[in-house]
C-alpha cells in the first residue's frame, strides 16, 4: 500500500506515520520543512514542499494508492485546511488517484449538538469554519474520501478501544481521543475500506 501523507510533522501526523510504518505501508511524507520530521525507516519517503504548490503535490501524489491528510494549524493562526485540500484534490485528479483520508474535528459541521459543539464554535469558530468548507468539498468531489473528525486530541498511548461512527453521541464538555487511536483507526479503514464517503466521529 502505497500512501502520501500531508502533515506528517505535526503531532497527529506523526502518530499516523507510525501507525502507518507499523503496518508496512510504503510512505511518502510530504512536508515543509523535513528537519522537524525525525523518523526514519526503509517504508518512508521524506519529499519537502509547499502543499499549496500544485506541481509539487501532484509529483508526490502520482502512482500513490491513498491520500492522507493531517494538516491543520496552532490555535488564531490563519486556517489552512480549504485552500490544502483544493489543490490536493486537483492533483488527485491528475494522476487518477481516489482515496482520501482527511483529518477534521468535531463541532464542524452545524448540525453538532451538545456543550461540547457549542464551546468549540465559540472558541475556533474561524478553524471550525474552515474545516466545514473543506468537508463539503470533498463531499462535492466523486472521491473515495474519509473525514475523520475527533474530539479533543490527546498525546495518551494507544488503546484500540473507541467509538467510532457517524451516529456516535458526544457527551460532556471535554471528550477526548488520543492521536495513537485515531491514527490506528485511520489505519484500519484503508486496510478494511470502513467508512466509504462518510464523516465518522471518533470518541472514547
Amino acid at each position: 500500500m502505497n500512501i502520501v501523507l500531508f502533515g506528517a510533522t505535526g503531532r497527529t501526523g506523526q502518530e499516523i506515520l507510525k501507525s502507518c510504518i507499523e503496518n508496512d505501508f510504503s510512505v511518502t511524507a510530504f512536508v515543509r520543512d523535513p528537519s522537524k520530521l525525525n523518523t526514519e525507516h526503509s517504508n518512508l519517503v521524506v519529499v519537502k514542499g509547499d502543499v499549496f504548490n500544485l506541481t509539487e503535490v501532484s509529483q508526490a501524489v502520482k502512482s500513490k494508492d491513498v491520500v492522507i491528510s493531517s494538516l491543520g494549524v496552532k490555535f488564531l493562526r490563519r486556517p489552512i485546511c480549504l485552500k490544502a485540500a483544493e489543490v490536493i484534490i486537483d492533483a488527485m485528479k491528475e494522476n487518477q488517484v481516489n482515496k482520501f483520508i482527511s483529518l477534521s474535528a468535531y463541532g464542524s459541521r452545524k448540525s453538532d449538538r451538545g456543550i461540547f459543539a457549542r464551546m468549540l464554535r465559540l472558541v475556533l469558530i474561524t478553524d471550525l469554519d474552515d474545516k466545514a468548507k473543506m468537508e463539503e468539498l470533498l463531499k462535492q468531489n466523486p472521491l473515495d474520501y474519509i473525514i475523520m473528525r475527533p474530539v479533543i486530541l490527546t498525546n495518551d498511548k494507544r488503546t484500540g478501544n473507541y467509538r467510532v461512527g457517524e451516529d456516535v453521541v458526544v457527551k460532556g464538555m471535554s471528550p477526548k481521543i488520543s492521536r495513537a487511536d485515531v491514527a490506528h483507526f485511520i489505519c484500519k479503514t484503508i486496510i478494511d475500506g470502513m467508512f466509504q464517503r462518510k464523516m465518522p466521529t471518533i470518541s472514547y
